[in-house]
């Protein structure tokens, strides 16, 4: 069946000219198939931009703040540990309260402020690892998912919300 589509027009099977055929398309597939790389056999780059890469991506600090460094310098790490833990444990709950307190559209909000953040750190992090490949729009086009997603999700219930917002102060 393969050498029937193989086989060009007038030409017999088990001919030199149809088997030559047959070999030279082989050899195209197969180079073309060599110059496709899929996701899993993708090439690694060049140890020159792995470390350019892991001089660019933002590391984590291990730094108390200031104020609290100087209030707890007298006590040992690991209660000075505990207590920045409950402090911030305190003011996160609080904040939650406020968000809480705030209603509908606070919630809103937040969801969307920790969503554009989370989103930029991803992008961030994908900027650099796919700048080696030379992506073009990478930045913009992802920016652009974001903003479009969003709105497809949020658009029509903000638009009610304030719209019956609006009715009612009027």
């Amino acid at each position: 069946m393969a050498d029937l589509r193989r086989r060009k027009e007038g030409e017999a099977p088990g001919t030199a000219a149809a088997e030559e055929a047959s070999n030279q398309s082989d050899r195209r597939s197969g180079a073309e198939s060599s110059d496709h790389v899929d996701s899993e056999e993708e090439k690694l780059p060049e140890e020159k931009y792995v470390e350019e890469l892991a001089k660019n991506l933002p590391q984590g600090t291990d730094k108390t703040p200031e104020i609290l460094g100087q209030a707890l310098k007298d006590l040992p790490d690991r209660w000075k540990n505990w207590v920045i833990r409950g402090i911030f444990t305190w003011i996160m709950i609080c904040g939650f309260g406020l968000i809480i307190y705030g209603g509908p559209l606070a919630l809103m909000i937040t969801t969307l402020l920790v969503q554009v953040k989370c989103f930029h750190e991803i992008i961030s992090i994908g900027y650099q690892v796919y700048r080696i490949h030379g992506l073009p729009w990478f930045r913009s086009l992802s920016w652009y998912f974001l903003l479009t997603s969003n709105y497809f999700f949020y658009g029509e219930n903000l638009v009610d919300y304030f719209g019956v917002a609006i009715n009612r102060v009027v």
